[in-house]
């Protein structure tokens, strides 16, 4: 059994990435991309997720922050018809971003929304309903983008912390795999280091600044993963042109 879970980890369909991560990110784990003012970690969550459906996976992408359009952009540059995967239903879409404020006008063709994000249990009962339709013995893949949105928007400050422990044990037993998208310069350090503490693994996107050019770029490195071995080197992350470099730094 344990064998069969190597054999199947979740990959990005990134060979630099993958081999890097050790395989790809084990089942049954809760992921935090960590990203800092300037860069945008969107590209890579959304090749998570393409990378499930190329593979027969389902996906889901809880949103606080952006509608569709922003993600069928994503998708459109990484090669995959949105109108095509939501249709059929292999990617489905929640709106936790413009309900809240009733600008129906932006609303994608989807029926699934989220009108409270501080309400942890209408999250989860939101998602649960939106994947009713997918198989059991299918692996699905999520996204939440992004927790730092739950916990600014929360009345209550345990709110979201409730919520991700909620998620790391749900994760654990349908084997599904979950990354969330956190702004670490949104937080107290001692809050972020909180959140990585308690989840499976994180991986950081940071501006660099190459003094000698005077210009940024953006560093990827892996702080944690839960098991196997995996790179302790940082690498340079770049999205252009509808792909993904990553290359050793």
């Amino acid at each position: 059994m344990e064998e069969e879970k190597k054999l199947t980890k979740a990959k990005f369909g990134i060979p630099t990435l993958d081999l890097a991560l050790g395989g790809g990110i084990p089942r049954g784990s809760v992921i935090l991309i960590e990203d800092k003012v300037g860069v945008e970690p969107a590209p890579l969550v959304m090749k998570f997720l393409t990378e499930a459906l190329r593979k027969g996976e389902y996906g889901y992408i809880l949103s606080t922050e952006h509608p569709f359009v922003f993600y069928s952009g994503l998708l459109n540059a990484l090669g995959v018809n949105p109108e095509i995967v939501t249709e059929t239903r292999r990617l489905i879409y929640i709106d936790a971003f413009t309900d809240p404020f009733s600008w129906g006008e932006f609303r994608p063709e989807t029926k699934y929304f989220v009108r409270n994000i501080s309400d942890t249990r209408e999250v989860n009962q939101v998602v649960r309903s939106a994947l009713l339709h997918v198989n059991p013995q299918i692996q699905i893949r999520g996204v939440v983008d992004s927790f730092s949105t739950m916990v600014a928007t929360s009345d209550i400050e345990k709110a979201p912390l409730a919520y991700l422990q909620h998620q790391i044990a749900a994760q654990k037993k349908t084997d599904r795999v979950l990354v969330m998208i956190v702004h670490a310069d949104a937080h107290q350090e001692h809050y972020l280091r909180a959140l990585e503490h308690m989840v499976d693994g994180v991986i950081s996107l940071t501006k660099t600044e190459l003094e000698e050019w005077h210009t940024f770029r953006t560093t990827l490195r892996i702080q944690k993963m839960p098991e196997g071995e995996y790179s302790r080197d940082e690498f340079w992350y770049e999205f252009t042109e509808g792909k993904i470099l990553i290359t050793k730094r």
